[in-house]
């Protein structure tokens, strides 16, 4: 997978995030629906990652693996509110 980095990050409004077992894919859209990020990262990599890009919305599938990826990602920023919706969970990164 091609990794797609705009170096300006700053109009990243959602990531989307592709659970798997070792790897994470990443997709990033802006506030038009562009996409402006897609990378492929390692598990433990998450960290990292997410601190290096501007808060956001984050959503992926409902699953166990994601419990514990919004569990992370909140640790991290503190404050944020998870929504269950049908078959996803999303993350509101407060501002």
């Amino acid at each position: 997978m091609t990794n797609k980095h705009n170096d300006d990050l700053a109009g990243l409004a959602t990531v989307g995030v592709d659970i798997g077992k070792d790897v994470f894919h990443l997709v990033g859209f802006d506030a038009s629906g562009a996409v402006v990020l897609r990378r492929k990262i390692k598990r433990l990599a998450l960290v990292p990652t997410f601190e290096a890009l501007p808060r956001c919305v984050v959503g992926m599938e409902a699953c166990l693996s994601a419990h514990f990826v919004s569990r992370t990602l909140r640790g991290e920023n503190g404050g944020e509110k998870v929504f269950h919706g049908s078959g996803g969970i999303a993350l509101l990164q407060a501002a």
